[in-house]
This record gives structure tokens, sequence and C-alpha cells, in this order.
């Protein structure tokens, strides 16, 4: 009969092919010979028939009914059966199996796993579990010298993400952001005197595990989560005028004129500049709120810090009322923000 397993001392008997399964009848063809206890000759102790899960053949979950010699030694009397080196007996299934299992592990659920080849879904979670824990251990991971610390959602909880911004790498996930769980971790890392700079963004709990576990790092805030409350106290002021406006004229706002404001400065086009400028004759306190948001873009832009410091002060100082000739509460509350941060923001 053809050989259809490919399995090292096992030989194919005979297959039954089913409507949704496949059973393969085989047998070892590996005889031992003595004792690997004593060295003590053997005699043959009939046979004994395993069931393991193997690939899928013909697209259906496969099962080897396999039939094993057992012996008895002539002199320490124990029972032995044939090695069989394919198999993991672990889970009941073959090696290529659990290979496969790796293989597909992180990109098909569990349950569509299991659907496929016919192992239960708590074998597949332990196999995938013992398979992440060696890619763990296997990985080169040196404790980075700027940490980037975020966080992201994932499966309806938010997630911990350690980035090593030097050499632009991911460093680990972790299960969850609150500040307990990080205390743990960061007391436990491994070299964590190499970590000189960490970034992150305003969340407390990152800053109160900085400075609890990493007391000797510099604390830098992301740029990209500063600069957005910048876009957001705009964008607030152009939904308040959005509201006061009828249901053709938010329209008009909202299609033509949104877009523009979120654009920096350089990138607008002559068109653009014009209607800018008629802009400013009907929405004055928009325009301003856009000048303001580049304004603090711009700060980014400094040589050095010294110079980002000096370009801070001024954008505070022409928030003012005076300066601008109205109140926009949600800049002030952006350079609140921005000053209760101010040691690591600058």
């Amino acid at each position: 009969m053809i050989d259809l397993l490919s399995l090292a001392n096992v030989e194919t008997v005979s297959i039954e092919n089913r409507d949704e399964t496949v059973t393969i009848y085989a047998k070892t063809t590996y005889h031992l010979a003595n004792c690997p206890n004593c060295g003590g000759g053997l005699y043959k102790h009939g046979s004994r028939e395993y069931r393991y899960t193997d690939t899928p053949l013909y697209m259906k979950p496969t099962t080897i009914q396999l039939n094993v010699h057992r012996y008895r030694c002539k002199v320490c009397k124990q029972v032995l059966s044939d090695h069989i080196a394919c198999v993991d007996e672990s889970r009941r299934c073959t090696n290529r199996l659990v290979q496969h299992i790796q293989s597909h592990c992180f990109r098909l659920t569990f349950s569509e796993l299991s659907r496929q080849i016919g192992l239960s879904v708590n074998t597949i979670r332990n196999i995938a579990q013992d398979y992440l824990s060696y890619l763990e251990q296997s990985y080169p991971r040196s404790t980075p010298s700027i940490l980037g610390i975020d966080e992201v959602m994932i499966a309806g909880e938010y997630r911990c993400v350690l980035t090593d911004l030097e050499h632009h790498r991911l460093f680990d996930i972790l299960p969850t952001r609150k500040q307990s769980y990080l205390e743990s971790y960061f007391e436990r890392l491994p070299n964590k005197e190499n970590i000189h700079t960490v970034c992150s963004d305003m969340w407390q709990p990152f800053k109160n595990v900085c400075a609890k576990c990493l007391p000797n790092t510099t604390l830098v805030l992301d740029r990209f989560h500063v600069v957005k409350l910048a876009n957001e106290a705009m964008e607030s002021i152009r939904k308040c005028h959005q509201n006061e406006l009828d249901a053709k004229g938010r329209k008009q706002l909202k299609k033509h004129l949104r877009w523009l404001l979120i654009k920096r400065l350089a990138q607008l086009s002559s068109d653009d500049l014009k209607t800018l400028e008629v802009l400013a004759k009907e929405y004055p306190k928009l325009v301003i709120a856009y000048y303001l948001k580049e304004k603090f873009f711009d700060i980014y832009e400094a040589k050095d810090k010294n110079a980002a410091i000096l370009a801070f002060f001024e954008w505070t100082d022409s928030i003012d009322e005076q300066a601008t000739g109205m109140y926009l509460p949600e800049f002030y509350r952006l350079k609140q923000i921005v000053k209760r941060h101010f040691a690591p923001n600058l």
C-alpha cells in the first residue's frame, strides 16, 4: 500500500475515508532488541493501539490508529513499548501537527484550527502558549536606552506597548496598562539602568511608574499626543461655529474648511490662503485658532531646547485675551496642560 504518512518507523496498513474525518490504520516497524534499562533480552508481550491526531488529509481532520508492539524484559520483567519519535505523547498528536499549529496559531483563531484538525481548543491553546514562551525566550532582546511607552486597545482592553525607539522596533506588549502591573514589570526588568530616556503620553500612571521604578531617566512626552491637543482645541472651536449655523451652513463649513484647517500652513496652496482670508472676515475666531494651532506646532520645529522654551512662552502670550481680542478657553486649557507637564515636555 502507498505510504501516505511518511513517518519514520511507521507503516500504513489501511485508510478509512469518511464524510468528515479520515482514519489511517498503521503499525510500527521498529523493534526493540534489548531492554534499555538493564540490557536484558526481550520477548513479545502483545500490542496496544494508540490514537494520534495528524495533519489534515483530503482537507479533513485525520487520526492515526497506530498498533504498537509491547515487550517484557526477561531479566527485570519491565513491560516496554516501541519508541515512536514522530509523535508528541503528552498531546496525542504527531510532531508535524504541533509544527502545523505553531505556524498557523497567530493567523487563525483556536476555534478555526480546532475545526480544521480535530484537536480540542484547549490543547491548541496550550501548544500556542508553549510556542509563544519559546519565542520569547529565544528572542534576543536587550533593554533599550530610549524606551517608548504607549497603549493600544486589543479585544476591548488597553494593553501597554513598549518600544525600542533608538532602533525602531517592538520591545514588549503587556496585558494591561495598570500602574500596579507596570511597577511589578519594571522592578523585574533586567538591566533597567540602561534606560536613560522614556517617551510616553500624558497617562498619569506612566509618569508614576517612571518616577518610582526609573527615577534616573528623563521623561519626554510624545510629540504626537501633545500637538494633538492643539488640533483638538481648534476643532472644538470649529464645531462651536458649526453648531450655530443652519444645516446648509454646517455642511459647507465641514465639507470645505475642515481639511483646510487641519493642514499645516506651509502646505496651503494659493487658493487655500485666499479661502483663509475670506474665512477670517466671516469667522475671525476660527482663523485665529488656526494660527494659534500652527504656532504651537512650530514649537517643535525649534532648533534646540532654549529656543523651544522661548517659543512656548511666546505662544502663551499670544493666546492672551488682550492679544487676540477674544477669549479662547480651549487654548487656555491646552496651556495649563502643557505647563503641568512642562519639565518632561521641554
